[in-house]
């Protein structure tokens, strides 16, 4: 930009077409007058104006080449009780916690008035195999808005999240819009959503901190959810950086649900041992109806019915239920010897066995480690 075409954008920011004009602000009549003078490769721009002889006053150094930032808005980091900036937590309860973010305007002329603050903030979380590896599909990006007008240069917004305990990566964008002598000028700023894995950047987390191991177990309730979720994860929701324990393909959290059947239960651990109860009973009833549908249509892995199948007493119940919690039945029906034995058609039938030698220990209140 020309040194004519910066106190050209002077004048038109103050509400003038020429040098000497009068601006009429508030009441009051200021005459200006924009003088500019050179210095080495530096134009220095400047109202040389003082209030008390009606002139304003104020002073902006340029490169020659370059724009004038007639204003910007700079995002000031809250004081938060964690040192880890940018980073907040979901308590054990869970409860979301209490965000502020706070914005200014710096460079302001003393003729800018009537803001309007735009605040949103979008949380997310992505399927990741590790921190930065292609999401298998995004998850549903939670939107919450602001909206404040205010005669200060300053805003601040507090994040109301309507008891929803959701957590991941964010996008912080605040809006300012500004009114200058009739004239509207706007301008925003992003907080930017996931950091790539080897840039530095600043980013938006919202992480979760672990309920006790009793907490959980009390709401599971029974030995053989105890079981499952110990073999699963040993009662632990998040990891020691904050995300949602993750196992392959797409198990999150505490009961490993793959998937999880809403954003919730990634990131509310009282929703993700809810639907892990869900599932252990799902399964119980599959592994109960199984019998009747080996009589009727056979198995997976042989395509022909069973007449003489006997439904599983409890034991074999319990075995099926285990096993199908990781994936497949543990038993198939051997027809010559008329009873049920151990599926040979999976290869994955240590599962439920580690569930029933567990589920002993547990019995004889032998606790293995990390139990606590």
């Amino acid at each position: 930009m020309t040194v004519e075409e910066q106190r050209n954008q002077l004048l038109w920011w103050h509400g003038v077409d020429n040098n000497g004009d009068t601006l009429n602000f508030e009441g009051n009549s200021y005459n200006v007058n924009i003088k500019l003078k050179y210095k080495e490769a530096t134009a220095t721009t400047s109202l040389s104006s003082v209030k008390s002889s009606g002139i304003l006053s104020t002073g902006t150094e340029v490169e020659d080449d370059t724009e004038i930032d007639i204003y910007k808005i700079k995002l000031v980091q809250p004081e938060i009780s964690n040192s880890e900036p940018y980073k907040y937590w979901i308590n054990s309860t869970p409860e979301m916690p209490d965000v502020e973010f706070q914005a200014k305007v710096e460079g302001l002329h003393p003729i800018i008035t009537n803001f309007t603050w735009n605040w949103s903030l979008k949380v997310w979380y992505q399927h990741l195999g590790t921190e930065y590896t292609q999401p298998y599909f995004e998850r549903i990006k939670i939107p919450l808005e602001g909206e404040m007008n205010s005669l200060l240069p300053e805003s601040y917004w507090r994040v109301i999240f309507g008891g929803d305990i959701i957590g991941g990566y964010t996008e912080l964008k605040v809006k300012l819009r500004a009114i200058s002598n009739l004239k509207i000028v706007e301008d925003s700023l992003v907080i930017n959503n996931m950091p790539s894995p080897n840039q530095d950047e600043t980013h938006i987390e919202i992480m979760g901190q672990n309920p006790s191991k009793q907490t959980i177990r009390d709401r599971l309730g029974s030995i053989m959810s105890w079981v499952i979720c110990y073999k699963e994860t040993q009662f632990l929701h998040f990891r020691s950086n904050g995300k949602p324990v993750w196992g392959w393909p797409s198990g999150y959290g505490v009961m490993q649900l793959d998937p999880p059947y809403s954003y919730a239960q990634e990131f509310d651990w009282r929703a993700n041992v809810d639907g892990g109860l869900r599932m252990i009973e799902n399964k119980r009833q599959s592994a109960r109806g199984y019998p009747s549908r080996v009589r009727t249509n056979g198995d997976r892995w042989r395509h022909q019915p069973f007449p003489d199948a006997t439904d599983f007493i409890e034991e074999e119940l319990k075995m099926d239920t285990y096993q199908l919690f990781n994936g497949g039945h543990y038993y198939i029906w051997d027809n010559e010897q008329k009873k049920w034995i151990k599926n040979p058609y999976i290869d994955n039938t240590g599962y439920a066995e580690g569930c029933k030698a567990l589920e002993e220990q547990i019995i004889n209140e032998n606790y293995p480690d990390y139990w606590n």
